[in-house]
Parts: structure tokens; C-alpha cells; sequence
């Protein structure tokens, strides 16, 4: 649950000395956070409610930091109390990347955000902090949502009848994420955590969740974003000349949209499980999004070989 309003209007009229505050909410999609804006003597602040997730404040702070240092553009928290989960930070304003798309300006957009994914990736190591790592264990964590949240409750599948096949398939999922070169992710580095600035340069947000995980994975996100699609054949474009921006080696283009397909592959199978787990605690409007993201897991289990007999089953729920 997050803090009584009372609680964070006290701790933000301590920050900048005013006797009361106005705390105008934000809505803010699926996060644990609360977010909330904040007019003070002709400034605006945003005022971060993480009373629920504190323990990934410490990392925000940091790499709110540490990435703007690398040149990416992130907020500047002005005052936080890890012990409270309490932040104030500098406004983005309302304008996201995601309300700004379409087919004419895609390309235009996405070669910006990319840069900022270069950027992150290509910063060097800071003393201070530990970036958590994309490890097997983490990768089943995730394969366990889409087992749990998708195959079984969501379609009431006998995961022993399959249980080898699946195993198979998780063992190449995370065979392929994990022979990648291993940079900075920001894990959810999609349309709706990259805001426009007055200046038309890009901020980023939500990147708490950090970990060291395999290059191709933010731009798999950007590209093959759960809330918005473009034609297969573009992407596939486009996937492969921005691959060769980032700081992959000398391998072919086969290679590369291999691991952009696989990578995605692993990302939206555990969407799924959280999509379906959202469906049936009766947010309906992700039906929506579930079917996009469908889509793309039927377009790269229909071309590889190697995901033949996991094809077979999901063909049984994707239409």
C-alpha cells in the first residue's frame, strides 16, 4: 500500500519549506510507484511514492545519476529519503514517445532512442554500484510467469504432457540471451517510459530495474513494443541496422536477428504470463495487448527450426 497522502504531503512541505502542498496524482500504468505533481513558486517537481518498492530507490538515485553523466537524460532528484521511499524530482512534463508515433515518424524516433541505448551501454563502470545480472536464475523466475500466468491459468495446460519441450525451449531462450555481449539493460526500455522534452530530446524513465543482460534486449523493447506495431518485415529492417550502432561483433545479419528474435522471444513469453494474470483479475483492456504480443511470439516460433514443437503448442491459443 502506498503512504498516507498526509504522511508525503508533510515530507514534501519539509523539502521545500512551505507550510502545504497540493499533491495533483498522475497516472502511471502498471508500476508499484506513486507519482504525483507538485506547483511551487512557478516551478513544477514530481513527487515519487516508492513506499512499496523501496529497496530499487537506492538503485534509482544511482543510476539516475550515473546515466545522465553517460549523456542519457534522466530526472534530477532533487531531495529523496530512502528509509520513507519518498523522492522529488525534476519534471519531464506529459509527453511520451508512445502518444508521438506513427508510420511517418517512426523511424525518426526510434533512431534517437537508440542513441540513448548506446549511450547506456557503452558507459563504463562506476565505483558504488553493482549492476545485478541477467542470470539463469533470474531468466526462470521469468519463464515461471509465463508457465504459471499463461499456460496454466490462463489456457489450463498439463505442463508435464510438455514438460521436456519446455525445458528445451528455455534452455535455447537462455542460451541465446546469454552469448550475447552483456551491456546495461534497462529492461523496459519501450515507448511509454521515454518521454519528449520541451526541447524534442528524449528523457528516460523507470530504469531502477537495471540489470547487465544481453545487448539486443532494449531494442527488442523499443521495437517490438507490447503497446504499438509495425509491419514484421520493417522491423526486421530496422532491427538490423540499428544492431550494427550498438557494439556488437563482427557476426552476420543472420546472427543478429537471431538474437534480436530469440531475445524478444524470452521478453514477451513472460509478458504474457503478466498480461493473462491481469486479464483474469479482470483488466480486460489487456486483451488488446496480450493479442499484439501474441502475435509477435507466433511470427518468430514460425521461423526458427529449433522452435518447431514449441510452435505446435502455441499454435492451440494463438489465432
Amino acid at each position: 500500500m502506498p503512504a498516507p497522502l498526509t504522511t508525503l504531503s508533510h515530507w514534501v512541505c519539509q523539502q521545500l519549506n512551505i507550510a502545504e502542498v497540493t499533491l495533483n496524482p498522475i497516472v502511471n500504468g502498471l508500476s508499484a510507484r506513486h507519482y504525483y505533481r507538485v506547483h511551487h513558486n512557478a516551478q513544477v517537481f514530481i513527487v515519487g511514492d516508492a513506499s512499496d518498492e523501496r529497496s530499487e530507490l537506492k538503485a534509482f538515485i544511482f543510476l539516475a545519476r550515473v546515466l545522465r553523466d553517460a549523456g542519457v537524460r534522466t530526472p534530477i532528484i532533487y531531495y529523496a529519503d530512502e528509509e520513507l521511499g519518498f523522492f522529488l524530482e525534476e519534471d519531464f512534463g506529459s509527453v511520451d514517445l508512445f502518444s508521438l508515433l506513427n508510420t511517418d515518424n517512426a523511424k525518426v524516433w526510434y533512431d534517437a532512442a537508440v542513441k540513448n541505448i548506446a549511450l547506456a551501454q557503452n558507459m563504463a563502470e562506476v565505483e558504488g554500484y553493482i549492476l545485478p545480472v541477467f542470470d539463469v536464475a533470474w531468466y526462470r523466475r521469468e519463464w515461471t510467469i509465463f508457465i504459471d500466468g499463461y499456460l496454466t491459468c490462463y489456457h489450463s495446460v498439463d505442463i508435464e504432457s510438455h514438460a521436456a519441450m519446455l525445458e528445451k525451449t528455455f534452455e535455447l531462450l537462455v542460451e541465446n540471451n546469454s552469448t550475447q555481449p552483456q551491456v546495461f539493460v534497462h529492461r523496459d526500455f519501450h515507448s511509454q517510459n521515454i518521454m519528449v522534452l520541451d526541447d524534442g530530446s528524449l528523457g528516460l524513465l523507470d530504469f531502477q530495474s537495471a540489470r547487465l543482460g544481453a545487448i539486443s534486449y532494449d531494442l527488442v523493447s523499443l521495437l517490438k513494443d507490447c503497446y504499438i506495431e509495425w509491419e514484421p518485415a520493417v522491423v526486421d529492417e530496422w532491427a538490423i541496422e540499428m544492431m550494427r550502432t550498438l557494439n556488437v561483433p563482427a557476426v552476420s545479419d543472420q546472427q543478429l536477428l537471431m538474437w534480436f528474435d530469440l531475445t524478444g522471444l524470452q521478453r514477451h513469453l513472460k509478458v504474457l504470463g503478466q498480461f493473462a494474470r491481469q486479464i483474469q483479475q479482470g483488466k480486460t483492456s489487456r486483451i488488446t495487448d496480450l493479442k499484439r504480443v501474441e502475435r509477435y511470439v507466433a511470427l518468430v516460433c514460425e521461423r526458427y527450426e529449433a522452435l518447431a514443437e514449441f510452435n505446435l503448442l502455441m499454435k492451440d491459443f494463438i489465432q
